[in-house]
């Protein structure tokens, strides 16, 4: 220990310990002792000491430098994990042409193993990155703690999905306890890096796969950074269909390539031996996920449709009709569907692509990306006019606000929704309905269960539907509809209808 870190640990309220007391008594190997320096944050997360605990503990690390190794842009070996390649072959089969999910031991440290192997190729790093993670909770409450005045809400309108920060904190802090996106969040901030979370497209009563699939990018992190890793939500049990599968279990989501086909020339000379080699390769590029997200009202005569080439990760594969009201217990309703994973972009001004071969009267989708929630009700709400119809000719990344009067009247008797445009046929898809009611300035989600509006919180690990105490009238909700389409002549190319 130098001089200067003497004198760091001068100062008042710090516990110095010795590094047998710092490290585990296991001598194969001996290795600092995460787990006890979790406890000591714990024990003090919410007593007057904590500023100094937290300050000892990041010092402790330093003086026995207790470093993580560079994060690197790689792929690394690993085994397939067979029950989240069986999950995605039923949900989501296309995401297996380019990735494939890699094993992580189930303990209750997955999320933790899985950024290990994601960033560094093993997962022995795991209760460093816990207790970076924790550390990060406990020096910045306010950015986790949703009861603080200066709460950030990083989850913007997926708030529903905290829990109370005494829980999530000793849930990170505790090695082999549960884990939700909040501590994506802090672990993302305590690493500085971003990374994105997959969860397949699933409905159940607990879970929707919307809101869990986003890019992540924690505190101090730019919303613009390289995304250095792929966790996807899995289960340690394959579910039977979609309304079984309850996420349990994270892996490592590696894309992979055909690198080469192989001609065996040391075949017996009467057979030919052909095989393709896979393999792992890392995403290293720029490109957003896309959000999954658009949204309507009821009430405007406009309707928008966006087309653009989306990144598979996000595409639905459920197949229902056109836009119909959710069954009020249903998860479309619990789960509101805002941009999650990328800031909500802007249109350009309206832009006439004849130049460019495109049609006229569309605006252009800034970097090809889906408008969230909010522009949507913002952009729908102030249209004064549509296009009659969908115009004809070359549509890509493209936004065009339609009249939609014949609509609204075809679902007055009953009828669903109809989009006609020259591009082909769409394959059927989702139309989950999202209620929203606005508080203030902010649009809000709210549930609606048992004709009663309100929210969802977790208690002792399960959610619980909590009636709100002044009910709201059916005129201040913002019924949102979305509906998403892929071609079925090429499944690269996506249309949402809001």
């Amino acid at each position: 220990m130098d001089k200067n870190m003497m004198r760091e640990w001068d100062a008042p309220g710090l516990d110095f310990l010795c590094r047998a007391c710092s490290f585990t008594s296991d001598p194969d190997p001996v290795t600092y002792d995460f787990a006890a320096a979790c406890k000591r944050l714990q024990d003090a997360v919410n007593s007057p000491s904590v500023q100094y605990v937290l300050s000892a503990e990041h010092l402790l690390l330093r003086t026995y430098e207790v470093k993580l190794p560079p994060i690197v842009a790689s792929s690394y070996p690993s085994s397939t994990d067979p029950q989240a390649r069986e999950i995605l072959q039923k949900f989501q089969p296309v995401i297996l042409n380019s990735y494939t999910p890699l094993y992580v031991r189930g303990d209750g440290n997955c999320l933790f193993r899985a950024l290990s192997r994601g960033f560094f190729g093993t997962e022995k790093h795991h209760l460093h990155i816990i207790l970076l993670s924790a550390l990060e909770m406990a020096s910045q409450r306010p950015f986790y703690d949703e009861q603080h005045k200066d709460f950030s809400n990083f989850l913007g309108e997926a708030e529903y999905l905290y829990e109370p920060y005494c829980i999530e904190f000793k849930a990170a802090s505790t090695p082999g306890s549960w884990s939700m996106i909040t501590h994506f969040y802090a672990a993302s901030a305590a690493l500085k890096v971003a990374f994105r979370s997959y969860c397949p497209p699933i409905m159940n009563d607990y879970f929707m796969s919307s809101p869990l699939t986003r890019k992540i990018c924690g505190r101090g992190v730019k919303r613009s950074a390289v995304p250095m890793a792929i966790l996807m939500w899995s289960s340690i049990i394959v579910p039977h269909d979609e309304g079984d599968f309850k996420p349990d279990h994270f892996v490592v989501r590696q894309k992979t390539e055909i690198r080469a086909k192989h001609v065996d020339l040391t075949a017996n000379s009467n057979t030919t031996s052909v095989y393709e080699e896979f393999t792992p390769v890392y995403r290293n590029d720029s490109e957003e996920v896309l959000s999954d997200q658009s949204e309507d009202d009821d009430g405007v005569t406009a309707v928008l449709l966006a087309e653009t080439f989306p990144d598979l990760d996000e595409v639905p594969t459920t197949s229902t009709s056109d836009f119909q009201d959710e069954d009020p217990a249903s998860p479309a309703s619990r789960f509101p569907d805002d941009e999650l994973i990328s800031p909500a972009e802007t249109p350009s001004d309206e832009v006439d692509h004849e130049d460019d071969g495109q049609v006229a009267g569309g605006r252009s989708l800034t970097d090809g990306k889906f408008l969230g929630v909010l522009e949507l009700i913002d952009t729908l709400t102030v249209s004064t006019k549509g296009l009659p119809s969908i115009s004809v000719g070359r549509k890509e990344n493209t936004l065009f606000i339609i009249q939609n009067q014949k609509n609204m009247d075809r679902r007055a008797v009953g009828q669903g929704c109809s989009f006609t445009d020259d591009c082909g046929a769409w394959k059927p898809s989702p139309s989950p309905v999202t209620r929203m009611i606005k508080n203030g300035e902010r649009w809000q989600s709210i549930i609606l269960r048992g004709g009663q509006y309100g929210t969802e919180k977790r208690v002792n690990g399960k959610k619980m539907f909590v009636p709100a105490d002044q009910q709201p009238s059916e005129e201040d909700i913002l019924k949102v509809h979305r509906m998403y389409n892929i071609l079925k002549a090429d499944e690269n190319y996506n249309r949402r209808a809001t």
